[in-house]
């Protein structure tokens, strides 16, 4: 077929016209995707495997326990999970880093168990805190998602030690449970104080770099924000402090080649190879006072960061308090109110297990010898004499338990009752895990809350004392003095009565468990 000038024209104008809409659409593709928020895909389907919370932080401090000390080797955890510690001295202006791999055997499917197990490494290894470590392990699975196979991007930032383990295959983690077994390895960036031997050495500034923050932002993860934000203020202090002392090393020596310069200048015979000697010194120095002037920069450009850092949590915070509707607030202020009566209702309630109207039934499930149990807890309308639902924590121990607004405390062991028992807080409506303490609990201790904070027998040294916890089962203050593992707890006021180990009673202040007073039994008279 021929066409005509006027007919080709035509064409060419279509194409080009369908050529740039295709271009502005495909435009439109890149910017959506670069926009769109990073959603780990877990496993929902049935017979999901409901794992207990302490069961799977056992495994990072087994992680950490197995790999302590040992650099450039790496630790394998049954075929499922390893950590290579990849340390050296060499390129010291690149990042040395941990390596957690999921391994072709594991069959982890929640991102959160990921986490979990990162932030329990971490707590073991390095010595960070609850709060800090999960902090951390959230940016760890957020940063290696958004650089997931960019080795380009691993090679201009970490040691050549590092990458012989890494491939596009593997770099950093996918944003699918089925892709992770295998085909994991995330990178925990080290600063140089891990050679040192020195705690809370991973590397925040890394960790959170334009596209992770990115990422956390639009995931409204701001406590976790602002935890790594309390974390490099206190990284940036030591810097700080560090350069402080590097100015005035490079002052000293900067004043003692002015003055081996000087005297050298008034001598007579002073030889070619002195002065080149001292030439030497005078360029060393000036090397020195540029890398404190780099130094100075980093730490100012850093500041300056994390004061932008600040501001946009600010801003996001605001942002999420005036996107509560009125009608909202008031309903969360009736529910929070509706709560606190029940607990102040609590005590005239038929039994302790009843809150709400509603009976948490313990059944025992297995009776072990020495006071041990396996239990199942079930939610029952008591009114209505109607079995509602049974509970998915399946590592209850024990036979105590305490109700209150945000929850039900009971104790939990970690895959085997031989090893440390742990409080843990179940959800009132729903019966599943919320959250599960760090402490070692008697696993016949009592369980009691009194003005929402939670007590029970801490194991320290083989001995028992008494811890007290909030709602977040964080222990908040410990007994000095030990106290009798078949002790009864009783409270008056603002005090405590407990059992010590001789028997004789201990008074404690209810604020801080300090010791005020011991009574004798036989006497019923202070002890002197």
């Amino acid at each position: 077929m021929i066409l005509s000038n006027t007919m080709k024209s035509i064409a060419l104008v279509i194409l080009i016209s369908t050529a740039a809409f295709s271009l502005e659409v495909a435009v439109d593709e890149i910017q959506n995707a670069a926009q769109a928020k990073i959603e780990f895909i877990n496993y929902t389907g049935p017979n999901k495997k409901i794992d207990p919370a302490g069961g799977i932080s056992a495994i990072g401090e087994q992680l950490a326990n197995g790999s302590r000390a040992k650099f450039n080797e790496t630790f394998r955890y049954f075929g499922k999970y390893s950590i290579t510690r990849a340390v050296t001295a060499e390129e010291p202006g690149k990042l040395s880093a941990d390596i957690f791999s999921i391994d072709a055997d594991a069959q982890v499917d929640h991102i959160d168990n990921v986490r979990r197990i990162i932030a329990a490494y971490l707590s073991a290894m390095y010595g960070y805190e609850k709060k800090q470590a999960w902090a951390l392990a959230v940016y760890v699975s957020y940063y290696n998602a958004v650089h997931r196979a960019e080795t380009t991007y691993f090679a201009g930032a970490y040691k050549a030690s590092v990458m012989k383990y890494i491939n596009a295959s593997n770099a950093g983690i996918a944003i699918t449970y089925s892709e992770w077994p295998g085909k994991t390895k995330m990178l925990i960036p080290l600063t140089d104080g891990i050679r040192k031997g020195a705690s809370n050495v991973v590397d925040p500034f890394t960790l959170s770099d334009d596209k992770t923050k990115k990422e956390l932002r639009k995931d409204d993860r701001i406590p976790e924000r602002k935890e790594i934000t309390e974390m490099k203020e206190k990284a940036l202090d030591k810097e700080k402090g560090a350069l402080t002392k590097d100015k005035e090393d490079v002052a000293k020596k900067k004043d003692d080649v002015a003055k081996e310069k000087l005297a050298l200048d008034t001598k007579k015979d002073a030889t070619p190879k002195e002065k080149e000697a001292v030439a030497k010194k005078e360029e060393e120095v000036k090397k020195e006072e540029k890398r404190v002037e780099e130094k100075a920069a980093d730490i100012k450009k850093k500041e300056d960061t994390v004061a932008e850092e600040k501001k946009e949590i600010a801003q996001d915070e605001k942002k999420k308090a005036e996107a509560v509707s009125p009608k909202e607030a008031a309903l969360d202020a009736r529910e929070k109110t509706l709560d606190k009566r029940e607990d102040a209702l609590k005590s005239n309630e038929p039994d302790k297990n009843i809150y709400a109207q509603k009976l948490y039934y313990f059944k025992m499930r297995d009776y072990i010898e020495g006071g041990h149990y396996n239990n199942d807890l079930y939610m029952i309308d008591a009114a209505a004499r109607k079995l509602l639902f049974k509970s998915s924590v399946l590592n209850i121990c024990g036979d105590r338990c305490d109700i209150f607004s945000d929850g039900i405390v009971v104790l939990t062991h970690t895959g085997t009752h031989g090893k440390a028992h742990h409080l843990t807080l179940i959800d009132r409506e729903t019966l599943t895990e919320k959250d599960t303490g760090a402490d070692d609990i008697f696993y016949r201790s009592f369980i009691e809350i009194k003005d929402s904070f939670i007590y029970a027998l801490v194991v320290k040294d083989g001995k028992h004392y008494l811890g007290k916890f909030d709602s977040t089962l964080t222990r908040v203050a410990l007994s000095a003095d030990a106290v009798n593992e078949n002790t009864f707890i009783s409270f008056f006021s603002d005090q405590v009565f407990i059992n010590a180990p001789d028997k004789s009673v201990l008074v404690l202040n209810m604020k801080d468990l300090s010791r005020i007073d011991v009574i004798a039994p036989e006497t019923g008279q202070l002890k002197k």
